[in-house]
């Protein structure tokens, strides 16, 4: 038999949240708190929960984003997570987005908050104005949503992502290793996408390979190696265009 949601409609948000709190505090596992640390996780709020317990969580509880957002306002990491599972992404305006970008402070749940936010409306937008932003994870969610764009948004013209390969170029001197590893994957990531996008990531990484500058040699000999694979190449999809033609125009975006 099938577990009840734990989310009531009559339960105001923040009393959610609590409950919720008090169900990942209960699952806490000190062992693997102290194992994330390997894998570059800050452990000071940390419980130790495993990615499959909190999908189980989010999976009984359902999609609710104003209890989400209360999950958020909580120091804990595994709340976070938790919270991404749970919220609507074409709920949250572009305010809370750019909030949300603001409270990061771990790659994993940056990257998995730009997975769940990869089609929202205001994606592209996001992209150029986070990577442009000083502050090393709201940088890293510029690339990292660019990264998730380019498989999850399927319907975007691929000249989109033509437009973004240069924010590699422009900030790959960063040599803060949470935003390069983004970048990189960004990078390839576009570069996979199609036929037509190809050429462009092979050329921009062949000349990044080539720089004086360690952060973006790296960045560029990680990118062409990958994209340089018979087996990368083979899979590649064709071209998909602008519904009409003409100039790439994207307003609003820069």
């Amino acid at each position: 038999m099938k577990r009840k949601r734990e989310t009531l409609p009559t339960e105001p948000p923040a009393r959610r949240a609590e409950a919720l709190l008090v169900r990942l505090k209960s699952m806490a596992d000190p062992v693997a708190r102290e194992g994330m640390a390997r894998f570059g996780i800050r452990t000071e709020n940390a419980l130790g929960i495993s990615v499959k317990g909190l999908r189980a969580v989010a999976k009984e509880t359902g999609k609710d984003t104003e209890t989400a957002l209360e999950l958020l306002r909580t120091p804990f990491h595994e709340a976070h997570l938790l919270a991404f599972f749970l919220l609507r992404a074409e709920e949250l305006s572009g305010e809370q987005l750019d909030e949300i970008a603001g409270g990061l402070d771990s790659w994993d749940t940056c990257d998995l908050f730009c997975g769940e936010i990869a089609t929202h409306p205001l994606a592209v937008q996001k992209v150029f104005r986070w990577s442009a932003d000083p502050r090393e994870y709201v940088r890293r969610a510029g690339f990292s949503l660019a990264a998730r764009m380019a498989v999850r948004a399927k319907a975007l013209p691929d000249e989109i992502f033509q437009a973004i390969l240069p924010l590699a170029e422009h900030y790959g001197d960063d040599p803060r290793p949470m935003v390069s590893k983004a970048i990189d994957w960004a990078v390839r990531q576009i570069g996979k996408r199609s036929t037509f996008l190809h050429p462009y990531a092979l050329s921009l990484a062949e000349k990044m390979a080539a720089s004086p500058q360690k952060s973006i040699r790296r960045i560029g000999r990680v990118s062409l190696r990958e994209l340089s694979r018979p087996e990368v190449i083979a899979r590649l999809k064709p071209h998909s265009v602008w519904p009409e033609e003409g100039v790439v125009d994207l307003p609003g975006y820069c």
